[in-house]
């Protein structure tokens, strides 16, 4: 009787220390695929500095209006976002692909959020201040966020593929 509830008892403890490294790992950016780490948006958002310099795959939607820049977001965490920077050295072809559909197509795309896959190097940048000349109360500040310096579009939303409401 004794032996069994010892079993029992430590049964339990090695259940719940699995428990607990599990929960723990949850919190850590995702294993990699290949050469580059999976990642939402929201993750790398919650990560920051951590993450920065790191090759990540990020599924989400992309937007942009030619003219303020692009952005990838999530509905998950509609207030994070990733700006696209400037486009990595070793970037891949299928970025050449992309810009032309985009330049080809932009009344279908401008203005409109579409789902890409995209394999690019995280960096950070934290709080940005424009205009550090004027008064405090009248400067414009830039929160801190993401960015990508793409290096791959493995998919992106073809005009020919989207389904009319």
């Amino acid at each position: 009787m004794m032996r069994s509830l010892l079993c029992t008892v430590a049964l339990f403890l090695v259940v719940a220390y699995a428990s607990s490294v599990n929960a723990s790992r949850d919190d850590e950016p995702r294993v990699k695929e290949g050469s580059a780490r999976i990642a939402s948006v929201c993750e790398l958002a919650h990560w920051g500095h951590e993450m920065a310099g790191i090759r990540v795959r990020v599924r989400a939607e992309y937007f942009t209006d030619l003219h303020h820049g692009a952005f990838l977001s999530d509905p998950r965490c509609p207030s994070d976002h990733l700006e696209l920077g400037v486009r990595a050295n070793d970037a891949d072809k299928s970025l050449s692909v992309f810009d032309e559909a985009l330049a080809r197509h932009d009344s279908y795309y401008v203005g409109r959020k579409f789902t890409v896959d995209v394999t690019g190097v995280f960096g950070w940048e934290d709080i940005r201040i424009i205009n550090k000349e004027l008064p405090p109360d009248r400067q414009l500040r830039i929160p801190a966020h993401g960015t990508l310096s793409l290096l791959k579009i493995w998919s992106f939303e073809k005009p020919s593929q989207r389904k009319e409401n």
